[in-house]
């Protein structure tokens, strides 16, 4: 998680709006296996307000995976 959430903060969060902060924390408030399953296997998760937050780490690092 830590290759994931870290890289991500060091370049986005000073842009995040309040809200998508309000989101992160609250990714963050899940167990670390289960942000694993959202961010790494794509799982399912019932909480529909993470869908942005988590589009946004996913497309970061996407984007990260893309310039190697």
């Amino acid at each position: 998680l830590d290759a994931i959430l870290i890289p991500f903060v060091e370049s986005n969060f000073s842009s995040l709006e309040e809200i998508e902060i309000d989101k992160f924390r609250k990714l963050l408030a899940y167990e670390d296996i289960e942000i694993f399953d959202i961010l790494v296997n794509k799982k399912p998760y019932d909480d529909e307000d993470l869908n942005s937050i988590v589009s946004k780490i996913l497309d970061f690092q996407t984007s990260q995976l893309e310039e190697f």
